[in-house]
């Protein structure tokens, strides 16, 4: 009998042989263009969000359900400025509460879970459990410290990173709770996978371990007290960051960038952490012979220890043939 999503997610975490890789697409926008309405709305509304996540996976049957990727959701909460470019998007940051000398602790941080669109993502995670729970792992996303103190403090932090001026990394400390209060919130609601997401491709970093190892060390002990695994996926600039990546503590690690795969393939496997072979977007937004036989060469390759996902959040604008046609090859149809 051939395993469903859960028993191949589980066994993944666990070390053990899979039928096949487990599938993770990070699905949001591309929900709202099939229930047909805006991205703004549908962040906004826990009923249709849950709906339109929990449709746009039993059109495909994926094996993970993310609960939102809105990298400005934890920001906004804490004052930062949003706009919402059009319909089809979600928000981008405008405006950064720390920019001109405001210290974090002067933000308003008690609460978090009650700001902004918060208490809309954790509804609508709440239903997902309830609804698709038994079928297949929720995961509910993090924005993670790094990308979050960015945003809190602007163009400014960038500087102070590259110049490991303490500042900086003292920021990113203190983004790291407000994640780690997100995290208890999801662990609590019952999800099965927390998922960090950070975008760094634009940051130098001279020391990544130095930075994010401290605050990302409480978010997993928190979410393997629960019993919940995690991974952190990112976009990175180069192959020394992507390395790094995978002794930061996660359970797996997805990377996409200009990386030497091979590098984090064997940097994880040391450290007994899961990877991603990531799917290039192009291979979702029409047809390509060249993505179409990476998949099925890394699916029949036999190997374990890996899944396959999306680059990043999986392109709104996907073809749903050939969504289709990279589930029946994952699936070995």
């Amino acid at each position: 009998m051939a395993q469903n999503s859960r028993e191949l997610v589980k066994d993944l975490f666990e070390g053990k042989p899979t039928e096949r890789p487990p599938f993770f697409p990070w699905v949001c926008s591309l929900a709202a263009k099939l229930e047909q309405v805006p991205v703004r709305t549908m962040l906004s509304d826990p009923g249709i969000l849950s709906r339109a996540l929990s449709n746009t996976h039993k059109l495909f049957g994926y094996d993970v359900i993310l609960n939102n990727f809105d990298l400005t959701l934890e920001a906004e909460a804490l004052g930062c400025e949003i706009k919402w470019q059009d319909d089809s998007w979600p928000p981008i940051i405008t405006g950064n509460p720390l920019e001109h000398g405001t210290d974090f602790y002067d933000l308003d941080t008690e609460g978090i879970e009650k700001k902004g669109r918060i208490p809309v993502i954790l509804e609508a995670t709440k239903r997902l459990i309830l609804t698709k729970g038994k079928e297949v792992p929720v995961a509910a996303m993090i924005t993670g410290p790094l990308t979050l103190a960015q945003y809190l403090k602007g163009n400014e932090f960038a500087r102070q990173l590259e110049s490991e001026d303490d500042e900086a990394t003292d920021l990113v400390e203190d983004a790291g709770s407000i994640c780690l209060k997100l995290c208890r919130e999801y662990c609590e609601l019952g999800v099965d996978i927390i998922v960090v997401a950070e975008d760094m491709q634009d940051l130098v970093i001279p020391d990544l371990s130095s930075v994010l190892t401290s605050p990302l060390k409480s978010i997993f002990n928190v979410s393997r007290f629960y019993n919940v695994n995690s991974v952190l996926i990112s976009k990175l600039r180069d192959d020394n960051q992507a390395v790094s990546l995978c002794s930061l503590g996660a359970d797996a690690v997805s990377v996409s960038g200009n990386i030497i795969t091979d590098k984090v393939k064997d940097k994880a496997r040391e450290g007994n952490c899961r990877y991603s072979i990531t799917i290039p977007d192009s291979a979702f937004v029409g047809t390509n012979a060249e993505n179409i036989n990476l998949i099925k060469k890394v699916v029949k390759s036999g190997e374990s220890g890996f899944f396959l996902a999306s680059e990043w959040e999986l392109p709104r604008d996907t073809d749903v043939n050939s969504m289709h046609k990279v589930m029946k090859i994952i699936r070995g149809e």
